[in-house]
């Protein structure tokens, strides 16, 4: 069910962005045909020229916010510049940021893992009356970001939840661990949240343990779990916050000698995998391509003449993915031209329903 709360340049093409993966830092400029080598369109008028700037190339939903970013600007034909670490590294992102602020004149869109590093920068951006969209993670406050696309992490956390406890019987009794992959990151801490306060209102007879600190890369976040595992043998059902966590335990699912009910965010293609072959039991997408998406649609849209980007929160839903649906996941999953197939309609019933996703601006501080 999807739901939706109101509250160094190299040219890459858009396959090759589908590989990016460890290791690799990326400067990226999207030109698009029609285009002379100087960045104006073939009628002689310049393009406008975006950037978006995200939080590492190695994690499965920055790499569908930059799908997404990538599928707007081809849309509505404008350059885009997009830029990442090549592992969650705060400091090299805001210099990322700082760099685009030279170049992507017309409008900035940016998704960061670490928010508290990023008000001076986004300040800087905007003092110069460059459009800043944040995306993901609310901006800081009194920066100047008049728009944040994202969605509701603490509704997310109860979905999973939900969808968790159905297969845990009545009565049963045990604990439920919550791992944790950025302990002290908003929006994974009110995912947490979320989870808890399900567990507390439908199920007081369960024990909650944690959260735990996981990690968010990787081979760290695959450790943690081992060891989450071990010391919690009897749990009847373990709970991630990161989108590695459901990649960590359909992995090591059955490896302790027992099986066990997993949830967590996110489409990692490993989890996705993890969950058809029953090894995970549900996922809840954050949409993150549909973010991406419209957070470069509507700074595309603004520079090209149209309309200004809203004012506020746009929430873009989430999806829980399980047994019922990920057959349909897992084809729009496929590739990009199979990304924007699917997505399509979704963006038009959210343009054509904007009071119901636009709500105050949330920020952080």
């Amino acid at each position: 069910m999807s739901h939706a709360r109101n509250l160094v340049t190299r040219t890459f093409s858009r396959r090759g962005l589908l590989g990016l993966g460890a290791g690799v830092a990326v400067v990226a400029t999207l030109g698009l045909a029609g285009c002379s080598q100087d960045g104006s369109a073939a009628g002689g008028a310049a393009q406008p020229k975006l950037a978006f700037v995200y939080a590492t190339t190695t994690l499965n939903p920055m790499q569908e916010m930059a799908l997404g970013a990538q599928a707007a600007a081809a849309d509505h034909k404008v350059s885009l510049a997009m830029s990442a670490p090549s592992g969650t590294d705060g400091p090299a992102q805001v210099q990322m940021l700082q760099q685009a602020a030279t170049t992507a004149t017309d409008g900035i869109a940016y998704q960061t893992l670490t928010p508290e590093l990023f008000p001076r920068p986004v300040k800087e951006a905007t003092d110069k009356k460059i459009p800043v969209i944040a995306v993901d993670t609310p901006p800081p406050a009194g920066v100047g970001v008049k728009t944040f696309v994202g969605t509701s992490d603490l509704a997310m956390g109860r979905e999973i939840a939900q969808r968790i406890l159905q297969d845990v019987p009545a009565g049963r009794g045990g604990t439920v661990v919550i791992g944790n992959a950025m302990p002290g990151l908003g929006i994974l801490e009110a995912r947490a949240q979320g989870i808890k306060q399900v567990i507390a209102e439908q199920r007081p007879d369960l024990k909650v343990v944690g959260p735990l600190a996981t990690a968010p890369e990787p081979t760290a976040n695959h450790a943690a779990w081992d060891a989450i595992l071990q010391a919690n043998p009897d749990a009847v059902a373990y709970l991630g916050t990161g989108a590695q966590d459901a990649v960590s335990l359909g992995q090591l699912q059955g490896t302790k000698g027992k099986n066990y009910l997993a949830g967590a965010p996110d489409l990692d293609p490993a989890a996705l995998e993890a969950l058809q072959a029953k090894k995970i039991t549900a996922l809840v997408s954050p949409e993150h391509w549909l973010k991406g998406y419209l957070a470069i649609d509507m700074l595309a849209t603004q520079a090209t003449g149209g309309a200004a980007a809203p004012v506020g929160t746009w929430d873009t839903g989430y999806l829980l993915v399980d047994e019922k649906n990920v057959t349909e996941i897992v084809a729009r999953q496929k590739d990009e031209a199979s990304r924007k197939v699917w997505f399509a309609k979704k963006i038009a019933e959210q343009k054509a329903a904007k009071d119901k996703h636009l709500g105050p601006l949330v920020e952080i501080g």
